[in-house]
């Protein structure tokens, strides 16, 4: 079985499995998408060179003066990875997005279900940071030790 088809395996397993999935769709080959729900869509890409599955999971956009102090935690956020066990942050096309790969030779759909609903409640309190961001002081710092 090659990698896209095991992808495809367990996400046709994990929907009707997963109460919180509202729904899973392949939009390209080898990219899926599971929506939990309107802010919580994850996008799952196979990177078969590195035998990856690479999850990332929008969580906003930061917004007027609060924007460099959410790049900051990003970046912050990325040098603990010891701490969120690999979770890092991006933005791209000024959203902030979290980033995980996968073994996709070790997956299994329990295994998959946990990091995706991980994944999903991270990225709300993400989201939650940026939407505070503005009027948070300064010193304040997002959210740390996030493992999946």
């Amino acid at each position: 079985m090659s990698n896209a088809q095991h992808v495809q395996h367990l996400l046709e397993e994990l929907g009707p499995t997963t109460p919180e999935v509202g729904n899973v769709s392949q939009v390209a080959e080898n990219i899926w998408a599971v929506g939990f729900d309107p802010q919580a869509i994850v996008l799952l890409q196979l990177d078969d060179s590195r035998e990856e599955l690479v999850v990332s999971c929008g969580v906003g956009r930061p917004l007027g003066l609060s924007r460099e102090k959410v790049f900051e935690s990003l970046l912050a956020y990325n040098a603990l990875w010891r701490d969120t066990g690999g979770v890092r942050m991006a933005v791209a096309d000024g959203e902030a997005i979290q980033i995980y790969s996968l073994p996709v030779a070790q997956l299994d759909v329990d295994g998959l279900r946990a990091t995706l609903l991980a994944l999903v409640d991270r990225s709300r309190v993400w989201r939650r940071y940026l939407e505070t961001a503005e009027e948070a002081p300064r010193e304040s710092f997002a959210p740390t030790a996030m493992r999946v």
